[in-house]
């Protein structure tokens, strides 16, 4: 469907949107204010979790009264939006435009030779474009535009988020397959340090003897002194984490009540106990689940929003 709408386009800029996504009226606007920039190629917008949101009279306000499900994802995302997107744009090392919200100019995405068949496809076009830009498309960029937002339903139960989390950690294995012989070549240095570095060994090699260690504590009991100074090192970094991501998300005025500012701090015990540990399960999962079954695709529910509706956005 992606490259039916790239062939039949009549404009150069083209915008991919998921099928839940909503887009602010002025979205498309600062995506064009963006591409002004000869040197822009591709750019993703920010996207928020709807639930995470109330509307009073016609603005839409963020609140964090939720369900624990719920409160971990606006965290993931206010973190990977807020704060990662916007470190990378400025390092020139983003590495996915969310399927969510995506802008890219029609001739690179020909060049790029489209959408490929696979489960993580707004990561790989993403690369696929770095590629272009290590070789026939020198001094281009991929930016992030916080002012271009859109609004997504997030998942609401445990079993439609391990099967988005799962495809998303898959999407991730494929991509480090399929372009290992991309890194330090096409790819330039920061994208392949961010991918092998960040990703790869922190976020998904590390998740394994993590989960060990962490199930050898539970089973044993005999390292409870390590499980307490495990816990303590990652309530620190959790605090400093969602404090950043906060100041950050502040400046472009995504801001809590001072009520709301407490309940997420007091949610981070139980979103680094709990929660995470959940996000090591889908990491180890999800990489074991590619290498037998790397197409299959597990659809996520939706429900729709009607506090969307009616909103003038």
């Amino acid at each position: 469907a992606l490259n039916t709408g790239i062939e039949f386009a009549s404009k150069e800029i083209i915008i991919t949107l998921d099928a839940d996504s909503i887009i602010e009226a002025n979205a498309l606007n600062e995506m064009n204010k963006t591409f002004s920039d000869e040197s822009v190629v591709a750019a993703g917008g920010l996207v928020n979790i709807v639930q995470g949101f109330k509307r009073n009279e016609e603005k839409l306000i963020p609140f964090f009264k939720l369900r624990g499900l719920i409160r971990y994802q606006i965290i993931q995302y206010l973190t990977a939006f807020y704060l990662i997107k916007s470190t990378q744009s400025k390092f020139g090392s983003i590495t996915v435009i969310a399927g969510a919200f995506g802008a890219f100019r029609r001739s690179v995405l020909i060049q790029a030779k489209g959408y490929r068949k696979t489960v993580g496809e707004d990561m790989d076009i993403t690369l696929r474009i770095h590629e272009l830009i290590g070789t026939s498309l020198k001094n281009k960029r991929i930016i992030f535009v916080p002012e271009a937002i859109c609004y997504t339903e997030c998942a609401r139960t445990f079993k439609n988020l391990f099967k988005q989390r799962i495809r998303w950690q898959k999407a991730f294995v494929d991509c480090v397959i399929t372009y290992r012989k991309s890194f330090y070549r096409k790819f330039n240095f920061k994208v392949s340090s961010f991918l092998l570095l960040d990703s790869l060994l922190l976020g998904t090699l590390s998740a394994f003897p993590t989960l060990i260690v962490l199930i050898l504590i539970f089973v044993t009991m005999n390292q409870l002194k390590l499980f307490l100074i495990l816990f303590t090192i990652s309530i620190v970094f959790a605090i400093m984490q969602n404090i950043a991501s906060l100041l950050v998300s502040r400046r472009f005025g995504h801001c809590y009540s001072f009520r709301d500012k407490i309940s997420l701090i007091l949610f981070l015990p139980i979103e680094v106990v709990l929660y995470r540990i959940m996000g090591i399960l889908f990491v180890t999962v999800g990489t074991i689940v590619y290498f037998f079954d790397k197409d299959g695709w597990d659809r996520s529910e939706r429900i729709g929003l009607p506090i969307m509706l009616d909103t003038k956005i």
